[in-house]
């Protein structure tokens, strides 16, 4: 039996980057890390097909720092491994929060019940840089 999850991509400050989507599970238990795993590889295969811009140059996605719409995409595939890697760092340091229904997980190990309707966000956050 699979059923459905809705997928939200938040980053805040950015207008237009909550674009839900779903995504089939077999499973109804799953890590934080698998979760995270799918979500960049979602977000990489998209780019790598030609279905979405990619937000920065390879290496520094999306849950690395905030886009430069000065940059033009990237003419080269963007391998999703060294993006799943920077994914899972900015998730310790808190710069990626995962939040399934209405609770923030507190571990890529920690494993997580989904059911048909669950929403899980990944909250990318940016840090404030004053003014100089």
């Amino acid at each position: 039996m699979t059923f459905t999850v809705t997928i939200r991509n938040q980053r805040p400050g950015l207008c237009g980057d909550d674009r839900p989507c779903e995504w089939e599970f077999s499973d109804e238990r799953v890590t934080v890390r698998e979760l995270i795993r799918r979500w960049v590889y979602e977000e990489v295969d998209d780019y790598n097909r030609g279905l979405r811009e990619a937000p920065i140059a390879p290496g520094a996605w999306a849950w690395v720092r905030v886009p430069d719409a000065d940059l033009p995409p990237p003419s080269r595939s963007i391998d999703w491994r060294r993006e799943f890697d920077a994914a899972l760092a900015a998730y310790e340091r808190r710069a990626i929060l995962v939040l399934v229904g209405p609770r923030e997980t507190l571990s890529l190990d920690e494993v997580v019940t989904l059911a048909s309707g669950t929403e899980v966000i990944f909250l990318q956050l940016t840090p404030i840089v004053g003014r100089g």
